[in-house]
C-alpha cells in the first residue's frame, strides 16, 4: 500500500484523522468528546470529526479497547473509554450479548460429521472451477469431488492443504487428520 500512490495515478492519500482510528494508533489520534460530538485529536493539537473507529477485538462486557491490545488496558488515551462505553451500549440495546451467547453456528455434513477448514478451502475452489455440486452437506457430490484431494484431511487446516504437492493426496504426504473413506464415512487417524 505504500507505493500505491506512485503506482496508482488516479489514487491519493486521505489524511483526514478521522479515519481508520483504532488501537493501534491511538498515541496520534486521540478520541475527544466535544460538546454531543465526536472528534479525533492529532499530535499537533488538530482536532477533526471522528468518521469511523476499528473496534476489531473489542468485547462490550468487558473494560479494554480490544483482546488484540495490550498497551493501554484499561487507560486508554482521550476520552475513548467513554467512546468504547458509547459502543458497548449501543451494542447491548441491539441484543448483541444474545447473539454472543449462541456462538458460531456448528456445520455438519448430514451424517453429523463437522465440515472442518479444509471442506471449506475445497469447496470454495469447486465454486472458482464454476462446479455444481448440489448441496455439499447434503448431496454425495461435494465428498465424491473432496475424496481424492483430502485423502487424509491435515489436521492443521487449509495451510496445509496449499503445501501439498500437485495431485497428492494428505494421506500421501503424511499429514494427520480425517478420512473420508469412499461413501462419505470419516473418520479420525491417529
Amino acid at each position: 500500500m505504500d507505493y500505491a500512490p506512485l503506482l496508482l495515478l488516479e489514487s491519493f492519500v486521505l489524511r483526514h484523522l478521522g479515519y481508520n482510528v483504532a488501537y493501534w494508533n491511538l498515541h496520534e489520534r486521540v478520541p475527544r468528546r466535544i460538546s454531543d460530538r465526536w472528534c479525533v485529536e492529532g499530535r499537533n493539537g488538530r482536532v477533526e470529526d471522528l468518521v469511523f473507529f476499528h473496534f476489531s477485538g473489542f468485547t462490550p462486557n468487558k473494560r479494554v479497547i480490544s483482546r488484540h491490545e495490550s498497551r493501554f488496558g484499561v487507560n486508554p488515551p482521550g476520552d475513548t473509554s467513554l467512546l468504547l462505553q458509547d459502543y458497548a451500549d449501543a451494542l447491548i440495546n441491539a441484543g448483541a450479548i444474545g447473539f454472543m451467547a449462541r456462538g458460531a453456528p456448528h456445520v455438519t455434513f448430514a451424517d453429523g460429521t463437522t465440515w472442518d477448514p479444509v471442506c471449506r478451502a475445497l469447496y470454495r475452489q469447486s465454486l472458482i472451477e464454476h462446479l455444481d455440486l448440489g448441496d455439499p452437506l447434503n448431496d454425495t457430490a461435494f465428498l465424491a469431488y473432496a475424496e481424492p484431494a483430502m485423502g487424509r484431511a491435515p489436521g492443521r487446516g487449509v495451510g496445509a492443504v496449499d503445501k501439498l504437492p500437485a495431485g497428492a493426496t494428505a494421506e500421501e504426504s503424511g499429514a494427520g487428520g480425517q478420512l473420508i473413506h469412499s461413501g462419505g464415512h470419516r473418520g479420525g487417524i491417529g
